[in-house]
C-alpha cells in the first residue's frame, strides 16, 4: 500500500483503488499544513580525520545499552528498544547544560550506499530527519548531514532558530569526539 501525506494529524479523505495498488489520501489539519511550510533544514559539512568506515562505526554501531564515558557526550545513553532489518529502534537519553534532561525515541536507519539516517518522530515539539553521508578526501572525510525539523505545535515553529543553533552545535562537538575516539 502506498501512503501519500505526512504529519501527525492526518485524516483519512478517501481511499480507491488506482492501476492495482491500493492509495490512502490524507487531508492535513490546518496546523499541521502551517507547521509543515514552517519546516526548516540544516546542512553542515564536517571534516574529520577518520575515514569513512571509521565515521559510520562511531556514529551506528554501538552495545545494546550504550553509555558515555566523556561526560560532552550527547546523549549520554542510547538503549536499543528493538532491532530492524536495517538499523535500530532506540531510546536516548539526553542532559542539556542547565541541567534539564530528557528522553528521545529515534530510528536508526542504515542504507546500503553507506550512509545512515535517524528519524526522531517528536524531537520536543519537531519531527526531525537526520541525513548522514561520508566523502572521503585528502585530509579526512567529509562527513554531509542534513536535518529536516518540523515543528509540530506553533510553540516549536517559535523555537525554530534556537533549535537550529543547538542542533548545530550538537553536530560540531560530536564530530569532534568521532575524530577522537572513532576506530
Amino acid at each position: 500500500m502506498e501512503v501519500v501525506g505526512f504529519g501527525p494529524h492526518r485524516t483519512v479523505r478517501t481511499m480507491h483503488r488506482l492501476m492495482g495498488t491500493s492509495v490512502i489520501y490524507y487531508s492535513l489539519s490546518n496546523e499541521t499544513a502551517l507547521m509543515a511550510q514552517n519546516s526548516d533544514v540544516i546542512n553542515l559539512e564536517l571534516l574529520i580525520r577518520k575515514s569513512p568506515q571509521s565515521i559510520r562505526a562511531w556514529w551506528t554501531e554501538f552495545s545494546d545499552d550504550y553509555h558515555a564515558k566523556d561526560p560532552q557526550e550527547q546523549p549520554y545513553r542510547i538503549l536499543t528498544t528493538r532491532r530492524l532489518p536495517n538499523g535500530r529502534e532506540l531510546e536516548t537519553f539526553w542532559r542539556m547544560p542547565d541541567g534539564f534532561s530528557f528522553n528521545l525515541r529515534e530510528i536508526l536507519t542504515l542504507k546500503p550506499d553507506g550512509s545512515w539516517t535517524f528519524e526522531i518522530p517528536n524531537g520536543l515539539g519537531f519531527h526531525i530527519f537526520d541525513e548522514f553521508r561520508t566523502e572521503p578526501g585528502p585530509n579526512g572525510t567529509k562527513l554531509i548531514i542534513k536535518s529536516t525539523l518540523i515543528p509540530q505545535d506553533s510553540t516549536a515553529a517559535g523555537r525554530m532558530a534556537s533549535q537550529k543553533e543547538l542542533m548545530t552545535e550538537g553536530w560540531k562537538g560530536a564530530a569532534q569526539l568521532c575524530e577522537r575516539d572513532a576506530p
